[in-house]
């Protein structure tokens, strides 16, 4: 499977949403623009992994519901440049200047989007590794903002996918990163 590899239909498990670990979910189109947004928001469950299509990578998210004034918040990290999450990754793994310090924060979908690209509801990991609780997920995902946990950002070792999958599983893992190709 390619890193990027967005398939048009998709059977996702939502244990988030009270499904049964494995309990497969009425297949439905994972690709969503800016324009629509609510569509994606209509489907969400809290504790649900997102992904944003970033063309070369994906950027992920915890979606946590309303939180800090926001109705459809969702927690990321990484390296922002002008409120938004950098774009630019070298092959070291350093993806910003030492001027810039990676943080875990809250923004809407729409502002992750910055306009324009994809996001999906991705939770395919459930069929491999039980995730935890919703409340628990939640609990985990809020508290590492609310701590603002002094992290590195590493591309290789500890990025926004790392911090997701850290948070609904309880380790950290990224499929980008074990895909070949």
């Amino acid at each position: 499977m390619q890193a990027l590899d967005y398939l048009v239909l998709q059977i996702l498990n939502r244990h988030s949403t009270g499904r049964k670990h494995g309990e497969q979910q009425q297949l439905w189109d994972c690709r969503h623009t800016s324009e629509d947004i609510k569509d994606v928001e209509r489907k969400l469950g809290v504790g649900d992994r997102l992904e944003f299509n970033r063309g070369l990578y994906a950027h992920w998210g915890m979606y946590v519901g309303r939180f800090q004034g926001m109705r459809h918040a969702v927690v990321h990290f990484g390296v922002f440049e002008k409120g938004l999450e950098c774009p630019k990754k070298k092959k070291s793994g350093r993806a910003f200047a030492a001027s810039q310090k990676p943080e875990i924060r809250a923004d809407t979908i729409g502002k992750i989007l910055g306009g324009s690209g994809e996001v999906r509801i991705n939770n395919t990991r459930d069929n491999e590794v039980e995730p935890l609780r919703p409340n628990d997920i939640i609990e985990k995902t809020k508290s590492n903002l609310r701590d603002k946990t002094p992290t590195a950002y590493n591309l290789y070792g500890n990025n926004c996918e790392h911090f997701v999958n850290r948070c609904r599983y309880g380790t950290p893992h990224s499929e980008q990163l074990c895909s070949p190709g």
